[in-house]
């Protein structure tokens, strides 16, 4: 069963991952230039799935194991 406690570790740092991936798209877009809070949140709520979706995967395998 060490098979799925990598998995699960893994799936949190890819979630990690994504997050910062998803933050520096963030920085370079045009919403945050222009300073339209709306476009910002729609794309902080996206990356904060990505560390959700980790976290529950991880959630998964340990109760799998």
């Amino acid at each position: 069963m060490k098979v799925l406690k990598k998995i699960g570790d893994e799936a949190v740092r890819a979630g990690w991952l994504g997050f910062i991936i998803r933050i520096v798209n963030i920085f370079g877009s045009e919403g945050f230039a222009a300073g339209h809070l709306s476009m910002l949140g729609s794309g902080l709520a996206f990356c904060s799935l990505t560390v959700l979706y980790g976290y529950l995967l991880k959630l998964g395998t340990i109760i799998l194991d």
